[in-house]
């Protein structure tokens, strides 16, 4: 396990529906939607994971739809590219690269102190609109947490220690979901979601028009866990509203985030997330 240091049966048949906008209000920042899992705030009608399209402005790292061109290579690393254009394509290959994958296989540790404080550690494989396992133990809220979510080709499932299994019919874009929900928004935010009952956030496809990232640049080049790596800084928002900053640390050899850090602003607190990850094997 990489050192995080400094911060140390009842089933359902029914598809997702479409989400009130009322009930979106719990997504406008990411620390919003941490808080809301744990009380409630969003209420039944906000368990669905999905949304409408927010219409906002698009963006260079919008994912590729299907059909379209993807690439496998790295992104540019800090010898080859240090432009806000470079960045911003970077974070776009890393995407493609990582939505284009054929096998995706990772060891996670996540934690978060401040407005939410949580420490999960767990696993992630996927096998792209063919299986799904997530799973992950730990605390979230100051109790007890842990969350699984399965899926086939067909179908999804998902528990927690706070909520018997869900299943239903697997929606239309769970990969972009899990992957874009990572890069993005980091794991927290689904791992949160699972903890709480709820499936995966916007897994209807429009991941990438409700999480959008901006002011990418290259940060300066530093070890992580001994491996050459260089930050990948950039500011988030979510559905229209400027939600923190984020830094992905790119291994240099591998081309792969080994290490997630974001600051959070909320109504005068703020939340300080560090997910580190575990590549088991290449993804190439």
């Amino acid at each position: 396990m990489r050192s995080l240091s400094p911060a140390p049966r009842r089933t359902a048949a029914a598809g997702p529906a479409p989400r009130p906008r009322a009930a979106r209000i719990c997504e406008r920042t990411v620390v919003a939607a941490l808080v809301a899992v744990i009380t409630g705030a969003c209420g039944a009608a906000d368990r669905d994971g999905t949304t409408a399209p927010t219409g906002a402005p698009s963006d260079p790292t919008t994912k590729p739809s299907a059909g379209s061109p993807q690439t496998n290579a790295p992104p540019p690393l800090a010898e080859e590219a240090d432009s806000p254009r470079d960045a911003y394509a970077a974070f776009a290959a890393l995407e493609a690269r990582l939505l284009a994958a054929p096998a995706i296989d990772l060891r996670f540790h996540v934690e978060s102190t401040g407005a939410v404080a949580s420490a999960l550690e767990g696993k992630l494989a996927l096998r792209p609109a063919q299986h799904a396992d997530l799973v992950a133990n730990g605390s979230f809220g100051g109790q007890t947490a842990s969350a699984t979510l399965s899926a086939t080709a067909e179908q999804m499932s998902y528990a927690s220690g706070r909520q018997d299994q869900v299943s239903l019919e697997r929606p239309a874009d769970l990969d972009g979901s899990l992957l874009i929900g990572m890069t993005r928004m980091g794991l927290l935010h689904n791992l949160a979601m699972l903890v709480g009952g709820r499936a995966p956030d916007h897994t209807d496809g429009t991941v990438d028009q409700w999480a959008r990232v901006g002011s990418v640049a290259w940060g300066e080049p530093a070890p992580i866990d001994g491996r050459p790596s260089r930050a990948l800084n950039f500011a988030l928002t979510v559905d229209g509203e400027p939600s923190g900053h984020a830094t992905l640390w790119i291994d240099k050899a591998s081309g792969l985030p080994g290490r997630r850090e974001q600051t959070v602003d909320f109504d005068g607190e703020t939340m300080h997330v560090i997910e580190v990850y575990d590549w088991i094997e290449p993804t190439n």
